[in-house]
């Protein structure tokens, strides 16, 4: 797996609040996901580093979603990774984009909201490609 691809901290401009992004893409289904987490913490530590020098202390996350790659996406590996997340960096995302969700894995999401925190699922925001464009999808209460 392309690590440096899959998770990476977006190019900034000057002060603007830090942006990670996901490339569903590059993710493949393994045995193990320990190198995919070291990465991933790595990565998010060094974000806010990045975001607490221009005052901020949240980051926002983009997650594309590859809708030829889905059979590889390990949604029980995702829940416990946004449960690690959330634990080990308490009130640091600002806002989650889901891009170009599937509709099979946007009912999953929905399903999966039920056993997120109500602060953090408040901050995810499912969208969807319309011919170059963004349009949110709510996330069912």
């Amino acid at each position: 797996m392309e690590l440096e691809k899959l998770f990476y901290i977006r190019d900034l401009e000057t002060d603007n609040l830090v942006t990670l992004v996901i490339e569903s893409k590059y993710f493949k289904k393994q045995k193990t996901y320990r190198q995919v987490i070291i990465h991933v913490l790595d990565t998010v530590s060094k974000a806010l580093l990045i975001s607490q020098k221009n005052k901020y202390e949240i980051f926002d996350l983009i997650v594309y979603v590859d809708r030829e790659n889905t059979s590889q996406i390990d949604i029980k590996f995702f829940k416990d990774m946004i449960m690690l997340l959330t634990d080990t960096f308490p009130n640091r995302l600002n806002k989650c984009y889901i891009v170009n969700l599937p509709v099979i894995l946007y009912s999953v999401i929905t399903t999966l909201s039920i056993f997120l925190y109500k602060e953090t699922k408040d901050k995810i925001v499912l969208m969807k490609g319309v011919e170059g464009e963004l349009s949110r999808m709510p996330i069912v209460d």
